[in-house]
């Protein structure tokens, strides 16, 4: 197979259309919600945990993709005529389903770092922390890895609009593939497979589900991480097992590591003493940080 040769396939993120959905410019500054533990793990690493999705809390991560991926195919083979087509469609619909237990890491952010909903679900009951992280940190290359910032997508016609064009691009590839491997020169159809696995890996954690439209989440996304990678973990939490992969800022800096933007303090009754702790902690760890705020939500305690 000539390396080259996949170049000339649509498997692009810019190449769907419905990009405009997920892939845009984001906001200056994402917010990461996490209890005062992590949050003092996160400055003293200067390093990130991105989850493997199937341990986060919402059990139909990335189910919700590859179900969407099925009925928008249903929907389609009608006008497919070619049956050669729509069986290698219907094949990879199949395979989506060994999807179940792939290596792709996730971490979640929100536009706004003083939500109610975040701090019930992410903070501790609000005794928690927001960390305002710059943007522009995820846009660095990272050594062997390559990380996407994707803005969720919740809308159910725009989820639809994105597989529609996955399926239409995968079957513009497909008409380019040689269908045999003994042509050398080209990428073959089950070279495909592998290329277009890594598109849709890039793009199915974006969509959710309609009801936590309210979090406006971005993802930080990396797909088909190997468990031989030295950054990939797997570790007990206490209460449960989870794997992630390590995501490290401090590769190019040595000092006055720039990642953050902002933290905020949490509802808790002891605001200011956190908020103090923690200018103590990114002074000892040379982690530099504009403001410091404290949520305007009432505490409720308990």
């Amino acid at each position: 197979m000539n390396k080259n040769d996949n170049k000339t396939l649509p498997l692009k993120y810019s190449d769907l259309p419905s990009h405009k959905y997920f892939a845009l410019d984001p906001p200056e500054i994402l917010y990461h919600y996490t209890d005062i533990k992590g949050a003092f793990e996160i400055i003293k690493s200067k390093s990130l945990w991105l989850t493997k999705i199937q341990y986060l809390n919402d059990k139909s991560e990335l189910s919700l993709s590859i179900d969407n991926f099925g009925q928008v195919l249903n929907k389609l083979s009608s006008k497919i005529k070619d049956n050669d087509k729509k069986k290698f469609l219907y094949e990879y619909h199949h395979q989506l389903k060994s999807f179940e237990f792939t290596n792709l890491c996730v971490a979640s952010f929100c536009e706004n770092g003083d939500l109610l909903s975040q701090w019930r679900g992410y903070g501790k009951s609000g005794k928690g922390i927001s960390l305002g992280f710059t943007s522009k940190i995820f846009e660095r290359d990272f050594p062997k890895n390559k990380v996407f910032l994707r803005k969720c997508v919740y809308d159910l016609w725009q989820q639809e609009e994105i597989i529609t064009d996955l399926i239409d691009n995968l079957l513009k590839s497909y008409e380019i593939c040689s269908p045999e491997i003994s042509d050398s020169s080209k990428t073959t159809r089950k070279d495909l497979i592998g290329y277009f696995n890594t598109l849709f890996l890039g793009v199915a954690p974006t969509m959710k589900n309609m009801h936590f439209s309210e979090e406006k989440e971005w993802r930080v996304i990396l797909p088909q991480v190997k468990y031989t990678d030295k950054d990939f973990f797997a570790t007990n939490l206490g209460e449960r097992l989870i794997q992630y992969y390590n995501l490290d800022f401090s590769i190019k800096e040595k000092e006055n590591y720039d990642f953050l933007k902002e933290i905020v303090i949490g509802p808790s009754d002891n605001q200011r003493l956190i908020g103090d702790a923690f200018n103590t902690h990114l002074y000892k760890n040379k982690v530099r940080c504009n403001t410091i705020r404290y949520s305007q939500i009432p505490f409720i305690n308990g």
